[in-house]
């Protein structure tokens, strides 16, 4: 590729989650240009994308010009069908289910991506003011026969005065945005109370999953995830759009592990531990103590991160 290639491809505009090719979003770095390469592995699709890394951060970008809904979210893309009602065991296990809260946190709590509103159910329970967006109309008529606030809708859709929103919560949404990554920063800290939170699960790109499996890594999940964070590149970016990060922790699950040893054994590159981990293996105990050990270690395949606005 020439550099007249490479500034035209970097143009704004090119690509709507990308403002600069060459520069990481997340900390400005140089990227890592076509540093991974994957096919959509969960729809047994050919085309073959190419996804940009920042070697120092270790954000990971798609670069997909043309990228376009319908090819990333046909029809038959699983809805998150989770029945509604909550169950005992989300009350007891509360933070292995759902995104943690901040105790304290002004209301309204609005969640982008609520699938059926199982965990806003949870929150309305607890005397919580809640409510959402979701883009499955499916799971919008659920969680409205639940009684669950939800209208039909994206990021792209959700508008609010400005420090109306007390907590915000994105639960393996935010690698899904099509607004580059320092706008998505800016217009949620605008929505947000002072003192208010943004709370965010999302796939983490220095997991040791990345690194290990590379393009047959399941939360890459192209085209459908445009940009994947790591926890040091959303630190910096949080750091710099004016939040202070209140806490963040790894918590990853065996899933991600056993699919990502199953994308590689069906495509003929298996390494010998990969049949250890396989997710069709009843149970998966391999899976289930890696994640435990990524998770400790601070590289497992998700990560949930709390940060605030300050309070005036």
């Amino acid at each position: 590729m020439s550099e007249s290639d490479t500034q035209n491809e970097s143009a704004p505009g090119a690509v709507p989650w990308v403002e600069d090719r060459v520069r990481c979003g997340c900390c400005g770095a140089q990227m890592q240009l076509d540093a991974i390469r994957s096919p959509d592995r969960f729809f047994s699709r050919d085309d073959v994308y190419t996804l940009d890394a920042c070697p120092d951060c270790g954000t990971v970008v798609l670069w997909a010009p043309g990228w376009d809904a319908e090819t990333a979210y046909p029809s038959d893309y699983p809805a998150h069908a989770a029945d509604p009602a909550v169950k005992w065991y989300h009350r007891a296990l509360p933070r292995y289910f759902f995104p943690a809260v901040p105790k304290g946190s002004p209301d309204p709590i609005v969640e982008i991506g609520t699938g059926t509103g199982q965990f806003l159910a949870y929150l309305q329970g607890l005397g919580r003011s809640v409510s959402g967006f979701e883009m499955d109309e499916a799971a919008v008529e659920r969680a409205r026969a639940a009684g669950i606030a939800v209208q039909p809708g994206t990021w792209e859709d959700f508008q609010s005065e400005d420090e109306s929103v007390g907590v915000l919560v994105m639960n393996q949404v935010i690698e899904h945005l099509l607004q580059p990554p320092a706008g998505v920063f800016a217009k949620t800290l605008r929505a947000l109370k002072p003192g208010g939170a943004w709370v965010i699960r999302t796939p983490n790109a220095g997991a040791w999953g990345r690194h290990h499996f590379a393009g047959y890594w399941h939360p890459l999940e192209v085209p459908r995830h445009t940009v994947i964070y790591s926890l040091r590149g959303i630190t910096q970016l949080a750091e710099r759009a004016g939040f202070s990060v209140a806490s963040a922790r790894c918590c990853g699950r065996w899933y991600d592990f056993g699919q990502s040893a199953r994308y590689r054994i069906d495509a003929g590159a298996a390494r010998p531990w990969d049949y250890l981990l396989d997710l069709r293996k009843v149970g998966s105990p391999f899976s289930r103590v890696l994640a435990v050990a990524a998770n400790a270690r601070g590289r497992g395949d998700s990560m949930e991160v709390i940060l605030s606005k300050p309070d005036r």
